[in-house]
């Protein structure tokens, strides 16, 4: 447990073997963003990409590393290639929605979320992302509802009760 640096160490050894192998790349990758290595996860994550471009978890995993850096348009552009080549991964359109709320897109947030709950209607995160894009849009009574069904879909994910509190809080009840 915890021996990232080994763990490297594998990953290189087996690249060194097998380059082209966009699984390993991803992998590694997924490590050195652990790692706090995010160039070097970047530049993996677009070699597993470029090895096999319909590689749905390396876009993923590289939207979700544009999101964490703020590059909201990068991050865009690898969820949107990560839904073309998984159109029914609730996960990706959860972090596609993410995204459109950090750039403000509104509509395009609420599609990528129903999208999520089509593939999945008791995914927890999206039915709270929902609820929070839901309350910014000064809509009390839907937010309310999608954070109960986020509760209700997992009874232990904290977030959704957080957000119920305190729209609660809000609304004084």
């Amino acid at each position: 447990l915890g021996r990232r640096d080994e763990a490297g160490d594998c990953y290189r050894a087996a690249l060194a073997i097998r380059p082209d192998s966009a699984e390993l790349q991803n992998n590694y990758a997924v490590l050195q963003a652990g790692m706090g290595q995010a160039g070097a996860a970047e530049q993996g994550y677009l070699r597993a990409v470029s090895l096999r471009p319909d590689y749905a978890d390396a876009w993923h995993n590289l939207g979700l590393l544009y999101t964490q850096a703020g590059c909201y348009s990068r991050a865009e552009a690898a969820l949107c290639r990560c839904v073309q080549a998984r159109a029914g991964d609730p996960e990706a359109w959860n972090s596609l929605g993410n995204v459109y709320q950090h750039l403000q897109r509104d509509a395009d947030a609420e599609n990528a979320y129903l999208r999520a709950l089509a593939a999945h209607p008791t995914h927890a995160k999206t039915l709270n992302n929902l609820g929070t894009l839901r309350q910014r849009q000064g809509a009390a009574a839907a937010a309310e509802d999608a954070y109960r069904r986020a509760i209700d879909a997992d009874p232990a994910y904290p977030e959704a009760r957080w957000n119920l509190g305190f729209l609660l809080l809000a609304k004084g009840r």
